[in-house]
């Protein structure tokens, strides 16, 4: 696996460590770092798992997917940054489908491999929402992404913000 080529900095992490940008052009040199507004952006990792119980009576438990999900919450909106102008576009335009689609690129700067670069991938998220509600200065919307299609994993330089995928 891609992964196995990163080893973990033995350095306490810290919460900017999970960076997640928004592609509003769809574009890997059009990076807008997501985190303004946004209190909590962590990843539920949703095993799909098989379960049973074979004649013999062993148990089986078996890992098969993850249905990866993002919750932002909140996302107070001010309308001055890519990435808020397009969940209120989704959301007050109510769109749904492939308009709710946005691309994404998750990077992991903890993961380094032998040249310092980190661990990162691209991936289509769907966005839900799921409130609308008056904020200070701003309005919250907090929502989900739900990573969806081809995981396209790839190294990250922190110094040049550019994204490789692997060959």
């Amino acid at each position: 696996m891609f992964i196995d080529n990163f080893t973990p900095d033995p350095r306490e992490g810290k919460r900017e460590e999970l960076q997640m940008f928004f592609l509003p052009s769809g574009n890997i040199s059009d990076l807008f770092w997501m985190g303004k507004g946004i209190e909590d952006m962590g990843i539920s990792m949703n095993p799909q798992t098989r379960e049973a119980d074979d004649v013999q009576g062993n148990y089986v438990f078996e890992v098969q997917t993850y249905r990866k999900s993002i919750a932002i919450d909140p996302l107070n909106l001010d309308g001055t940054d890519p990435y808020s102008v397009e969940v209120s576009r989704i959301i007050l335009g109510e769109k749904r489908g492939r308009d709710c689609e946005l691309d994404f690129l998750i990077v992991c700067l903890p993961m380094k491999d032998t040249s310092g670069n980190s661990y990162a991938y691209r991936q289509i998220g769907t966005l839900s929402m799921d409130t609308l509600a008056p904020g200070v200065g701003a309005i919250n919307m907090p929502h989900s992404i739900s990573l969806t299609g081809e995981k396209i994993e790839g190294t990250f330089n922190e110094s040049s913000r550019s994204f490789t995928p692997a060959t």
